[in-house]
């Protein structure tokens, strides 16, 4: 019988965001006759039992390990360091695969000290830019530039990522390649209910058009810009709604916010939702603000089905929405730009239906689950025979 590959996962923060999704959509669909997935994450967050007994049941071994944090404490930094490095070397795994900065700069570390043969590290969208001060920024960029002389690959969301890994001298190109986070395109391209029983569960009108958000709210998603593009759209009868399915800690800022500019009655904050599909179908336009954005998983989303998107041009976001076609493109930080370019779908019919008609074709079997993980498999397969 052939040995199977043994991978360890490691990530700090287990719960409904994109980088975590990935991560254990990788843990459950590897092929299980081919691979003997374990896992470690700091703490598991916003999931139920039964989400959490399917990547639990998909592994051979799951583990919580407290000390593996996002924030910056020394100590306890290298409490998780020796942690994880005796767990490797007791465990002698062939592949550690970690995701997201923090769990980045530790498990690597942890699989070099346990000489584990291979090390990927999966960035899922960069904090170079956008979530930190110059200093704290300027230190993360040598802690990376550090951690990539002990890896073996680097999975980034979009091209545009690796060329900002480059301009700052971390790692060299050969080092590099790009993986998507992969999308389940059908479960976004059907609704699981009608668009008009979801609405008016929501309190919007039949006839009022409405604009989708799905984001975290903190502060790189920038939600705030678009509370206030939202504020600035005139002349709607009735005038639009605006969806937000998510959850974070700028939720009360938020609001506040919207009530500061008087559209509290029909800005929607919905929380964390599991029918992001149902949200969006019943939506007519989608719109991401965020200062950053690694790929933006949310827009293929939004994509599959079948929404005009509204996105800041940054990150790997140009690779998906294609200015004037499937969407438009507008700068970061500029609530007017965003609000003139909803206002273009939302008063041109026409437009907005060959903007939906160019998003649904646009997305790709590329952009799924299934090609996702597939891609890793032979990312794997081909650093085990170098």
């Amino acid at each position: 019988m052939t040995k199977k590959i043994k991978v360890l996962r490691v990530i700090t923060r287990l719960d409904l965001g994109g980088s975590a999704v990935h991560a254990a959509l990788l843990a459950k669909l590897l092929d299980p006759s081919r691979y003997e997935t374990h896992f470690i994450c700091g703490s598991v967050n916003q999931l139920d039992e039964r989400e959490i007994e399917e990547i639990r049941g998909a592994c051979a071994s799951f583990r919580v390990e407290p000390l593996l944090q996002r924030e910056i404490e020394p100590l306890n930094d290298l409490r998780a360091l020796f942690s994880l490095t005796r767990f490797m070397r007791r465990e002698r795994f062939d592949i550690v695969h970690t995701h997201t900065s923090k769990a980045g700069f530790v498990g690597r570390a942890a699989a070099r000290l346990a000489r584990v043969p291979v090390v990927v590290h999966s960035t899922h969208g960069h904090v170079f830019y956008g979530y930190f001060g110059p200093l704290k920024s300027k230190l993360i960029v040598a802690a990376e530039k550090l951690a990539a002389r002990v890896t073996d690959r680097v999975l980034c969301l979009a091209q545009s990522e690796i060329e900002d890994h480059l301009k700052l001298g971390v790692g060299a190109r050969d080092l590099f390649e790009v993986h998507i986070s992969g999308v389940p395109i059908e479960k976004f391209a059907k609704p699981a209910e009608p668009r008009e029983r979801v609405r008016a569960s929501l309190g919007v009108p039949p006839n009022a058009q409405a604009i989708a958000i799905a984001a975290r709210l903190d502060p790189v998603k920038s939600v705030g810009h678009a509370v206030q593009a939202f504020a600035l759209l005139y002349g709607f009868d009735p005038p639009p709604f605006l969806l937000i399915a998510g959850d974070g800690e700028e939720r009360e800022k938020l609001e506040a916010l919207a009530r500061d500019l008087g559209v509290s009655d029909r800005v929607l904050f919905l929380g964390l939702r599991r029918d992001v599909p149902d949200i969006l179908h019943a939506s007519d336009a989608f719109l991401l603000t965020s200062l950053n954005e690694g790929y933006g998983k949310a827009i293929v989303e939004a994509m599959s089905a079948g929404l005009p998107v509204v996105a800041t041009d940054v990150g790997g976001v140009s690779s998906l929405v294609k200015n004037g076609e499937t969407g438009f493109l507008v700068p970061p930080g500029d609530p007017s730009a965003a609000a003139d370019a909803l206002g273009r779908i939302l008063r041109d019919p026409a437009l907005a239906k060959s903007m939906s008609q160019a998003a649904l074709s646009a997305v790709s079997e590329n952009m799924s689950v299934d090609a996702m993980v597939r891609r890793a498999d032979e990312i794997y397969s081909a650093l085990l025979k170098r």
